[in-house]
């Protein structure tokens, strides 16, 4: 917990982080804006950090992280998300983009993908990517695109 916490930096881009964690709760954290918790190998399950939103830049590649939950309306403007990720979850993000969002290297993990008035992106251009990726072997059970007028 940190409510001043703005940043927090515990994996590494282009380095393998040796940390024996496999859950982590990050709570009362209004202010956190960075998240870095790539090639943390050993830590997944889900992340709940519906709590920061503020927060603008969120690196899970390299976890095996499955869900990881947004705030709704959140800052949110990049995201990569790891291998393992299952449900890809953005409701009310005015700020993000298809190109703040990685999602190359769970296309074929994804069995749900709900992005909810999300003005910024084209949700129908990565499900294009998600089902060309799952060809053959289609894991996608779940889909909502929805906006409000």
């Amino acid at each position: 917990t940190g409510k001043m916490l703005t940043s927090l930096k515990l994996g590494h881009k282009y380095n393998d982080i040796t940390i024996s964690i496999t859950g982590l709760t990050i709570s009362n954290t209004p202010a956190l804006k960075y998240l870095m918790l790539s090639r943390i190998s050993t830590l997944g399950g889900s992340i709940d950090l519906t709590g920061c939103k503020r927060l603008e830049e969120c690196y899970l590649d390299g976890t095996k992280i499955t869900q990881p939950k947004f705030a709704n309306g959140g800052g949110l403007k990049i995201v990569e998300f790891g291998s393992e990720t299952k449900y890809v979850i953005f409701k009310n993000m005015s700020m993000l983009t298809n190109s703040g969002v990685n999602i190359n290297s769970c296309k074929k993990s994804i069995t749900d993908f709900f992005v909810t008035d999300c003005v910024s992106m084209n949700p129908v251009n990565m499900l294009y990517e998600i089902y060309t990726a799952q060809k053959g072997n289609f894991n996608l059970k779940r889909i909502r695109r929805w906006r409000m007028f």
